[in-house]
């Protein structure tokens, strides 16, 4: 594929000036001694928007965010909030975490277990030396919006994992920020509980208008909330833009491999022909992809998405675009089954099969592939 094929130059460690962003990271560096945590990142939040970090750990995706809300100084570079500089060590500008209009969630909420749910959200208001009837009103708003309204009296130990979830957004709204720090938040909730406060929070950020930087190893929640997504490794920024965009086209073999799954198949280009690049594959079958302009005979990874393979029972004389494979084991799950499919080349390949047909282990099957699904990507950049 093109953008493959120059992946490299794809890279997106920078954006240009955004007009719309309300926090702004300019070639923003946090070093340690021998290594840097970030690294000259540019990245700009909108307004109204969900932007996420996602990648593994150690890429430097929670110092981003603690240093966005003052937690940790960066090195090199400066951090700009709404138009003004809070992070500049070049100039020594720093602003603390209490002067930044900024709310955090953490991995653990930190509840403090010996006050009142009141008291936990309280917190901000009373650190800013609001009154104490502005200081009421406050927390019963942010209560009653992220649905805790009755247990303002409760302590932080008599609350199950999502309430106090709950309440540490609510604590991360109530001074009305128009950026709320959002990191690992759902990490400790069961998978129910997840999707669900996975949908209340978006709600919520569609009415407050919020613009949230949200921080997450988990590819399910980034690819769900997100209205743009930055792909994090060792430091730098991978590559961002939209979820669908990522997913679909990814421009490094990084990225690629990080976010969902692929069926990789080696092969040397054969030439162009009906608008198609043809690619004989390690077992001799070939295949076709709509896009590349690869030169005949270059080494390169013909990756497809297993969810846009298509399956059937193998009978007949093979087809075009299609590869045999033998189902090695099956497992149901309910809305499919789990199959894991040696196919022609050697390789094993995990996928779904359709809980509507019949399936057997030892089966043979026919792995249709359109070519608008095949990516390639020159051997030598692909591994």
């Amino acid at each position: 594929m093109q953008g493959s094929a120059n992946a490299a130059a794809a890279t997106a460690q920078a954006e240009e000036p955004d007009a719309e962003a309300v926090l702004r990271f300019e070639a923003v560096s946090r070093r340690f001694t021998g290594f840097a945590a970030v690294d000259e990142i540019t990245l700009s939040l909108r307004r109204n928007e969900i932007l996420t970090l996602l990648g593994p750990s150690g890429c430097g995706k929670t110092t981003t965010l603690r240093m966005a809300i003052g937690l940790e100084r960066c090195t090199s570079g400066r951090i700009v909030h709404r138009g003004v500089v809070v992070d500049e060590p070049k100039k020594r500008i720093y602003a603390p975490p209490e002067a930044r209009d900024m709310g955090i969630v953490f991995q653990s909420y930190a509840i403090w277990p010996h006050m009142t749910v009141f008291d936990n959200v309280a917190f901000p208001l009373r650190v800013r030396k609001l009154e104490k009837s502005e200081v009421r009103a406050k927390v019963d708003a942010a209560l009653e919006m992220v649905g805790l309204g009755g247990l303002a009296e409760r302590l932080g130990t008599q609350l199950s994992g999502g309430q106090q979830q709950r309440v540490a957004i609510a604590r991360g709204l109530v001074f009305n920020p128009d950026v709320l720090l959002l990191d690992e938040p759902f990490s400790n909730l069961d998978a129910k509980l997840r999707e669900q406060v996975r949908v209340d929070l978006r709600i919520l950020q569609r009415e407050l208008q919020l613009a949230i930087l949200f921080v997450t190893h988990d590819q399910t929640e980034a690819l769900a909330l997100s209205d743009r997504l930055a792909i994090m490794r060792e430091g730098r920024i991978e590559q961002i833009g939209a979820p669908i965009d990522l997913y679909l086209r990814p421009a490094t073999p990084f990225v690629r491999d990080f976010l969902g799954h692929w069926v990789k198949l080696s092969g040397v280009v054969q030439g162009q022909a009906e608008g198609m690049t043809r690619v004989r594959l390690a077992d001799g079958e070939e295949l076709a992809a709509s896009e590349g302009a690869l030169a005949p005979g270059a080494d390169v990874v013909a990756a497809v998405r297993p969810e846009e393979i298509e399956f059937s029972a193998a009978q007949g004389a093979k087809p075009r675009n299609v590869i045999a494979g033998t189902i090695k084991t099956l497992l149901f799950l309910g809305p499919h089954y789990e199959a894991r499919i040696a196919i022609s080349n050697g390789d094993t390949v995990l996928v779904h099969l359709p809980r509507t047909e019949e399936w057997r282990e030892g089966q043979q099957l026919w792995l249709r592939i359109a070519p608008t699904s095949v990516r390639l990507w020159p051997a030598a950049s692909a591994a």
